[in-house]
Order: structure tokens, then sequence, then C-alpha cells
């Protein structure tokens, strides 16, 4: 299938453009052409492939590409939940979990990961299609208050749905050059957050907690983001909510997919990242205060969060070059 080139940025791209775009968006990526392509530089794909940041950790990526040579690709997929939309053509993969996701014309899949999990994948040459990719990070699934699936101790939970009516037209516009500016960028974050609804449907993505228990654990999530290096218990935090101890043991993983400690962890590795990226901390000192003894301990879950060790953390810097900005 060739891409239809009345598209936006229809362009040949490199395994360097690939792996930044990649890069971008929070995954880390790898790629082994065939073929004449040798170098860095040499084309791979041609077509169109583009990411909008909707903020907060939401973004959308739109791809209409051909792949020049044969291309088998490795990714390491974040953590939170990724969809796939397949308007044209088809795609295959394997996860680390030996879990299998096949998509054609006119399908979805949702994948909830709660930890990094890497996947492969092979395109061979002249084959492509025109795919969506929505992700969303745990932090942004929290604050728009997305109950996650529960899925027991696996990392990874695949979910194949069909794509809602009338949204493979809203998807399509995706790609016109006549869209350009905030107007895309607020038709690409519609599309998103529809699509987030139907997979949420179609996941079961739903705690079972009344309204007066979310409200609970919500206060729960509110106190310890308001000060995250405090020194909590789970019977301080039950308290201040006006549940019991075993009611927030039960409840506010069902809110927010993780126990209150492992929330606790999250929150503060966030503020190291920050202070790290500002200069106010050293390893040594962040790894005090989230609460490691040792800082190997502390950059070995620094990666398993955020994808790479804190010693090798730069700040990136905003790529122009994406949809929804003129």
């Amino acid at each position: 299938m060739r891409p239809d080139h009345g598209t936006a940025c229809a362009r040949r791209l490199s395994s360097c453009d690939i792996a930044a775009l990649a890069s971008r968006c929070g995954y880390a990526y790898a790629g082994h052409y065939g073929g004449e392509a040798s170098a860095s530089n040499d084309a791979v794909v041609h077509g169109v492939l583009e990411h909008c940041d909707l903020g907060n950790g939401l973004l959308i990526v739109a791809a209409d590409a051909q792949a020049d040579c044969t291309v088998r690709a490795e990714a390491v997929f974040p953590a939170g939940l990724t969809l796939g939309v397949c308007l044209r053509g088809a795609v295959e993969g394997i996860f680390s979990a030996r879990t299998r996701i096949s998509l054609e014309t006119g399908r979805c899949i949702a994948m909830h990961m709660r930890d990094p999990v890497s996947m492969s994948g092979l395109v061979q040459s002249g084959k492509g299609g025109r795919m969506l990719s929505i992700r969303g990070t745990p932090e942004w699934l929290e604050a728009a208050q997305v109950p996650v699936p529960q899925a027991g101790s696996a990392s990874l939970r695949v979910q194949p749905f069909e794509l809602p009516p009338g949204l493979p037209q809203i998807a399509e516009g995706l790609f016109s050059p006549a869209l350009t500016g905030p107007l895309r960028k607020l038709m690409a974050e519609g599309c998103a957050l529809t699509l987030i609804s139907h997979a949420g449907q179609a996941c079961g993505m739903r705690t079972g907690l009344s309204v007066r228990d979310r409200i609970r654990m919500t206060r729960v999530r509110e106190i310890i983001e308001a000060d995250p290096f405090a020194d909590y218990s789970l019977a301080s935090l039950a308290g201040e909510a006006g549940v019991g101890l075993s009611t927030l043991k039960h409840h506010f993983p069902r809110a927010y997919g993780k126990t209150v400690f492992e929330f606790l962890r999250d929150r503060r590795l966030e503020s190291a990242y920050q202070a790290l990226n500002s200069g106010r901390w050293t390893v040594s000192e962040a790894a005090y205060a989230v609460g490691f003894s040792h800082p190997s301990s502390f950059s070995t879950a620094f990666k398993r969060k955020f994808g790479f060790p804190p010693r090798q953390y730069t700040p990136r810097k905003t790529d122009p070059h994406v949809f929804g900005r003129e």
C-alpha cells in the first residue's frame, strides 16, 4: 500500500528521524534495516510520521508510510496506556511476554503496561499503512481519573476493540494538509479522548468504587501529592480520609492501579527527576530523599520508571516540528 502523498508533510525518513521521534514520545527504539539502507541517514520509509504533544502526558502519533526496505524494529514501551489504531493496511508485533498483536483496517488495540515492556516487529519492503498511536502516561491517567484495568501480577494487558462509528472520518482529518495549527491539535485531542473512552469500555476499566469511596481515595492522593516527602503511615492517611486501614489497602489500588506506597514512591521519583534536572540535587541526595539506602538501588528504580538512569538524564529540547504548531 502506497502512502497518500496528499497528506501533510510527506517525506523520506531515515533511521535517525524515526529514533528521534520515538525518543520525543518516550520510547526507546532500535531498528535493523535490510536492502540498501546502511547509514543512519539513509531513507528507510517514506510518507508521514508526525506527533502532537497534547500536554500533561497525553500525545498522539500519526503515521502514513511505506517501508523502502525490510525493517525489523525493537522498542521499549513505557508504562501507561497505549492505543494502536489501524486506518489502512496491517501491522503485527510481539511483546516480550510472547504476546502477539495483529491489527488490520478498522481495528484498534489497547495496551496497558504497568512496567516498561519491550516489543519487536517486522515490516517488509513495500508494506505499510495509515496508523494512529495514542499514549497516556500513568501521571496523565491519574490526573484525568482514568481507571486502569486490574491485571493482577501481569505487567501487560492487551485488549482489541472495534474502531468506533464515525471516528475513521475524524481520524482521516489528521492527515489533511488543509488542517493546521490549533484546529488540528484540537481535532487530535478529541480523537485521542474518544478512543480512550471506547478503550475503557472495551477493557472494563472500571474501579467498582462508589462515588463516596472514590472521593476518599482522591483525598489520599491529594495529601501525598501536596507533600510527597512527608513521613506517612497507612494509619495516618486512612484517618485523614475517614476510612479504615483495610478499606484504604483495598480501595486505593482499585482507584489508581498501585498500592499507597507504590504511588508515594512514584511521586518521590518524579520530584527527584525535577531536582536532578534543575541541578538542585546530586544522585546520592536524590536517592536519600526518595528513601533508598544506596544510589544504585535508586538508579534501578529511576531507570525502571523513566527509561534511563539518572546520570544520563539531560533535559529534552522542545521540537518545533510537530503538528498542531505553526
